[in-house]
């Protein structure tokens, strides 16, 4: 609501063209945090001192380093208008984009790599959004949380679907890694899910028995 009123008084045209930097939810205030204020006041010292040696240059250099740093780590992900609703701004909409940790990955990362922290991004999401709510809330909250993984999928990270077939491990290869470390004698099963079926993941890890809990995830793999 906050922001969508600060678009409104502040911008006539292009809206949708703002991208608004979000902090953590566990971050402290910004003009409060005080490895924040430790870095900033260094880099304004240094910058004042360093006439009087190269010592305090070096500082300057270091200190910027570590206020960058810090301020990437508070500022984890950020939101884009969807919707917008001149007359009431409280109902427009922003989207959330792939968290910027991620999407740093997904932009240095090797086609393999790039597909791993996909596949590990989709799987966590499945697994831990919408605990503890209702079954159809919570497949409403992790199809939600996917949506800008999606989204990025079918613009930006269009190219790695071409990779797909050679970056991705095969099916068959994960299930006889994983059935040959079953010692002899033991009893096992194999359940395979399409990936519409992430959604119902804590249900399946959960199942009708403790044993379930200690069932093998093979997250994501191409059949063959």
């Amino acid at each position: 609501e906050r922001l969508a009123q600060w678009l409104k008084d502040h911008l006539q045209q292009r809206r949708n063209a703002v991208r608004f930097l979000l902090p953590r939810a566990d971050a402290p205030p910004v003009f409060t945090d005080p490895t924040l204020l430790f870095h900033a006041r260094a880099v304004v010292k240094a910058t004042e001192w360093q006439g009087q040696g190269p010592e305090y240059g070096k500082l300057r250099t270091k200190y910027q380093k570590l206020l960058r740093d810090a301020l990437k780590d508070r500022y984890d992900h950020f939101a884009i208008l969807a919707a917008w609703d001149n007359q009431t701004p409280a109902k427009s909409r922003f989207s959330m984009t792939l968290p910027l940790p991620l999407l740093r990955q997904l932009q240095e990362a090797t086609p393999a790599e790039a597909w791993a922290a996909i596949a590990e991004h989709a799987v966590h999401v499945c697994d831990t959004a919408g605990q503890g709510k209702p079954f159809d809330a919570a497949a409403r909250l992790r199809d939600e949380g996917l949506r800008a993984l999606d989204a990025w999928m079918a613009g930006a990270g269009w190219d790695l679907w071409a990779e797909f077939g050679a970056a991705m491990p095969r099916t068959a290869d994960g299930l006889i890694e994983w059935w040959s470390a079953i010692p002899p004698g033991a009893g096992a099963a194999v359940l395979i899910l399409d990936g519409l079926s992430l959604r119902e993941l804590p249900l399946l890890r959960e199942g009708p028995s403790p044993r379930a809990a200690r069932w093998p995830m093979i997250p994501a793999a191409r059949l063959r």
